[in-house]
């Protein structure tokens, strides 16, 4: 019987949101989860690493080792291939997946709190953001970003000393302009608001402070990694680094419906509605974020279209770009045209407020794997 714990079950619940678009494995009852825990074991003898690597616990290539989770000391192991942590009291209810007989791990909201005691308040929002969204990184993208790398990192791939430098920033250059929108899956929410709310009821000490105050801050409905980036930065408070935009009244709403009226949807050439990326009902105004695929010539007309529509309903349409979410004057900027849509004004509520927005737009980017802005 082999429970895997936080790293290789925030692996292989991406593995599994990647390739069937939800988390499949069903959550088990108090009994089979007692009786899961009561017979865990750490042998180095129970682990077929082909079946782990199969259902995306392992990869052999990233020389991490297998994190177990057993409820005795007596079957712990030492050795350099198994991280044994005990856990001698019961698991909050509906902890487990049973991903096939003996197999078990972590199911998504536990094995956040699990995985993310310790770790910043930046890691901690973004992925609790992926787990209530409609995305998913690639289960690939998990050990180089807990180890603080760039994912992907082409730059570290097979690079000769004896290149131009005109060589390496072109690949500098692609590199920044394919991961700003980070590889990532549509899938289904692996965590609804409910269950996350009752999750962190569990996560107590110090080390778990920066997840909970994360958790007071996420949303669902998130459908990519920049639309989290982009409402993080907007929506926290100044304190975190934010530009507050939760004080304006309605906050901020991700992937709002908007329904066109009849000459809205004409102006739009029959388009009947359009869903914002963030919508800010105070300032009548929806925030686009425009990455590469904005740029293609199928893509420029289709958002043409949907803006004339959004502008024939009274809504301005804000369109972020890759550049602009990188440089912090342009979106202070952005930010102060929001509040002035809104009749409010902009004003900073603490000192040395510059110095913690970089800190997290950095700490946001890392935790998807970006290189610092």
């Amino acid at each position: 019987m082999l429970i895997l714990d936080d790293i290789p079950s925030i692996r292989g619940i991406r593995h599994d949101r990647r390739i069937h678009r939800s988390v499949t494995w069903p959550v088990v009852d108090k009994a089979e989860q007692r009786r899961a825990l009561q017979q865990a074991g750490s042998s180095l003898g129970e682990l077929d690493y082909g079946l782990l690597a199969r259902h995306g616990f392992w990869d052999e290539s990233e020389q991490e080792p297998i994190h177990l989770l057993v409820s005795r000391p007596q079957v712990r192991v030492f050795n350099k291939n198994v991280h044994v942590r005990v856990i001698a009291e019961q698991l909050p209810a509906g902890s487990l997946l049973r991903v096939e007989p003996g197999l078990y791990c972590l199911s998504p909201g536990y094995a956040a709190i699990r995985y993310l005691a310790g770790r910043s308040f930046a890691m901690s929002f973004m992925l609790l953001m992926e787990l209530l969204g409609t995305y998913t990184l690639s289960p690939d993208a998990t050990i180089p970003i807990d180890r603080g790398g760039i994912w992907p990192d082409w730059r570290a791939e097979g690079r000769s000393s004896n290149e131009e430098n005109d060589q390496e920033e072109s690949e500098t250059a692609e590199l920044e302009a394919a991961v700003i929108e980070q590889i990532h899956n549509k899938c289904d929410p692996a965590l609804t608001p409910a269950q996350l709310k009752r999750f962190i009821k569990t996560a107590t000490g110090n080390r778990a402070h920066p997840l909970r105050q994360a958790a007071k801050y996420v949303a669902k409905g998130s459908r990519s990694p920049a639309e989290s980036l982009l409402y993080g930065m907007f929506y926290l408070p100044h304190a975190y680094g934010g530009f507050n935009c939760r004080a304006l009244k309605g906050g901020i709403i991700l992937n709002h419906r908007i329904n066109f009226s009849p000459r809205a949807s004409h102006v739009a050439s029959g388009m009947p509605y359009a869903i914002c990326d963030a919508y800010i009902p105070a300032a009548s105004t929806d925030m686009e974020y425009n990455g590469i695929v904005h740029e293609l010539e199928n893509s420029r007309i289709h958002d043409d279209k949907r803006n004339n529509g959004m502008q024939a309903m009274g809504i301005r349409v804000l369109a972020i770009n890759r550049e602009q979410m990188r440089d912090i004057p342009a979106l202070e900027a952005i930010a102060q045209s929001l509040f002035k849509y809104a009749h409010t004004r902009f004003r900073y509520q603490i000192q040395g407020y510059r110095p913690r927005q970089e800190s997290l737009l950095n700490g946001l980017r890392a935790a998807i794997g970006l290189p610092p802005a």
